[in-house]
């Protein structure tokens, strides 16, 4: 957290992968305090697999699999400036998917063939509604995983399920992997596209964008692609999976309930900028000098409602650990719902009732003694100070 890479420098990172670190999808990017947007957007971005998901789920084993980062972008240099916030230019493997023509890549894909898609939120601000949508019609997605972690599979059996949904929303951060089909032969017109997007009162609103056109027809020359080669196949089966770090967290009993909130005020003779505090506390802009807000130590399994005092979106994350969803405004969610991840969306207040909120199950148990952040990854909002340390002592 305290290391800076500046320019001409080098830096060794050595990151130990522990046996029981879920197999999936993770992602990396430069997170230096008021500078994450603009980097961000500038593309410093990467993804990191984790190997090993089939055997948690045998559905993947021997597809062919398809990375694939989606950013946002700052305008180009020279573009006419139409009003419109940077954000609505994106990018999915670099290919500019720029508004407002919005000319999407194109995937070469066998007609009818399983693969195995694994797609990272890479944005700085972007939130993707993703869709897979053939001739006007939503298609089946089979989730594998979210967050790096295999849906259902922290329940003691080590077995992954799939979740069926024909669309889903993954917020910057968040990553989301599945089992698709490449449209038949028979099929006009085959998209992957984010959906339109209310962002909040006063916010510009996400349109629908097509990222990329999917494609089977090698005899006709085509435009620039996304991804031309068909993927390397994954593993087949190769044992069974051992302990999972946040397995066990549902029926874990909890230590400490916490409530906290994200506002924001630009009223004069007051700090500008966007906070999440903990009930009770006076909203602080960050400082890395601040005492961190919470301090817990390892082994603590907390519960976290956090409520959204805004009227626009936010996106609470929090780095090295895992949380379970529990209920988003008040209400439980569906069993299939309530999955492992370390991202979530919190509704935006209209302005009239209840603050929107999500509870969340935050699983201290592994071995994270140390300093790390929590914020909203909306980094427009982190870098203007919506983000907090918290403290894990060694376990008592």
């Amino acid at each position: 957290m305290s290391t800076l890479v500046n320019g001409g420098e080098s830096f060794l990172y050595t990151v130990n992968f522990p046996f029981s670190e879920p197999p999936g999808l993770y992602w990396y990017h430069p997170h230096v305090y008021g500078v994450s947007e603009a980097v961000a957007q500038g593309g410093a971005s990467g993804a990191i697999l984790v190997e090993g998901i089939e055997n948690l789920q045998p559905a993947v084993a021997g597809l062919p699999q398809r990375v694939m980062i989606m950013r946002d972008q700052i305008t180009a240099p020279g573009v006419v400036n139409t009003g419109v916030p940077a954000n609505l230019d994106v990018s999915l493997n670099y290919v500019p998917v720029s508004y407002p023509a919005l000319t999407p890549g194109v995937i070469e894909t066998p007609a009818g063939q399983r693969q195995f898609w694994r797609f990272v939120n890479a944005s700085a601000d972007t939130i993707a509604d993703v869709q897979l949508n053939y001739d006007g019609v939503a298609q089946p997605l089979q989730i594998v995983a979210l967050d790096s972690v295999a849906t259902g599979s922290q329940d003691g059996t080590r077995r992954g399920k799939l979740v069926p949904v024909d669309h889903l929303l993954v917020p910057p951060a968040g990553r989301v992997e599945f089992i698709m089909t490449a449209p038949s032969p028979f099929v006009k017109t085959a998209i992957f596209q984010t959906l339109a997007l209310d962002k909040g009162i006063g916010v510009t609103a996400l349109p629908t964008r097509t990222l990329a056109v999917l494609k089977s027809d090698r005899l006709n020359p085509l435009p620039v692609s996304v991804a031309a080669a068909p993927g390397v196949a994954m593993p087949t089966v190769s044992g069974t999976p051992g302990p999972q770090l946040f397995e066990g967290l549902h029926a874990a009993a909890v230590t400490t309930k916490r409530s906290l909130y994200f506002s924001s005020s630009f009223a004069p003779g007051s700090p500008a900028g966007f906070f999440i505090t903990v009930a009770g506390a006076t909203p602080t802009l960050f400082n890395p000098n601040n005492p961190p807000a919470i301090t817990t130590h390892v082994g603590a399994v907390e519960e976290w409602t956090i409520e959204n005092h805004t009227q626009e979106l936010h996106a609470f994350h929090i780095h090295q650990i895992h949380f379970e969803l529990l209920e988003i405004n008040g209400k439980p969610v569906p069993p299939d719902q309530r999955q492992y991840l370390d991202t979530v969306q919190v509704p935006y207040w209209n302005g009239t009732g209840p603050y929107p909120s999500v509870k969340v199950k935050m699983d201290f148990r592994g071995n994270v003694a140390g300093d790390l952040v929590y914020h909203c990854h909306i980094l427009g909002h982190e870098d203007l100070g919506m983000i907090t340390i918290i403290r894990i002592l060694p376990q008592p």
